[in-house]
């Protein structure tokens, strides 16, 4: 009986941390695009994952986070790709990459990054940030390149707004999936309050057969056989 009400509390438990941590991430990414938009610092843009990181058609993980660097309020410098649930990446992958995407700062399911390969795919391309794939033996880091004339548009501030524009999309699908955290947690906390309740009527109910059967044992000498009269000689 203890072990499953602990169950229980585990699995309740368990959904609120999910729930909670999930929108305190996605609350705190919201803050981040909106009011660090007139400074110089970086705007770190959550994904959950929702986004896989494709590397010429094949799947090496999921895009945690996108992490705009800036060098002027309007001015953005560099962008980090932030990648996870890499499971089946080796640290030793991609040790002789280096990655080429149309646009890092808007990247969805559809996105392909390239794998550019010794000083003559690098030619007349531009570093422009980096990836970070977390995997099982280490993170692994590498450079992200560009031709010049995106670098130019990524470092023009008239075209800093568009830019924005773009994380805004992504904060809006990031409160989407908060929306769905929300109602799938409330679905499973509802679950778990009904399982609680079915169990809780079917101890009572077998408590009270119980009493009932003690009571009539009682009544009838404590032994629960037939009671014996005898005779004298």
């Amino acid at each position: 009986m203890d072990r499953y009400w602990l169950k229980i509390g585990l699995g309740a438990l368990a959904v609120f941390v999910l729930g909670f941590a999930g929108w305190s991430m996605i609350e705190r990414g919201v803050t981040e695009v909106r009011d660090l938009a007139g400074s110089d610092r970086a705007i770190s843009i959550p994904l959950f994952g929702m986004v896989p990181f494709n590397v010429e058609g094949r799947r090496s993980g999921r895009i945690d986070r996108i992490t705009i660097l800036r060098d002027a309020p309007k001015q953005i410098s560099g962008v980090v790709v932030r990648v996870g649930h890499a499971d089946s990446i080796s640290e030793g992958a991609f040790a002789d990459c280096s990655f080429t995407v149309q646009d890092p700062t808007h990247l969805d399911e559809n996105t392909q990054f390239r794998c550019l390969k010794g000083e003559a795919a690098l030619a007349g391309l531009e570093g422009f940030g980096e990836v970070r794939i977390e995997t099982p033996g280490g993170v692994v880091v590498r450079k992200i390149f560009l031709p010049p004339e995106v670098v130019r548009e990524f470092r023009d501030p008239a075209k800093f707004d568009a830019h924005v524009q773009a994380a805004e999309e992504h904060e809006a699908a990031a409160q989407r999936m908060a929306d769905s955290i929300e109602a799938a947690t409330q679905v499973m906390v509802d679950s778990i309050e009904q399982a609680v309740s079915a169990h809780v009527e079917s101890v009572t109910a077998e408590a009270r057969k119980r009493a009932d059967e003690a009571r009539a044992r009682a009544r009838s000498g404590g032994t629960g056989a037939p009671a014996t009269v005898k005779v004298a000689p």
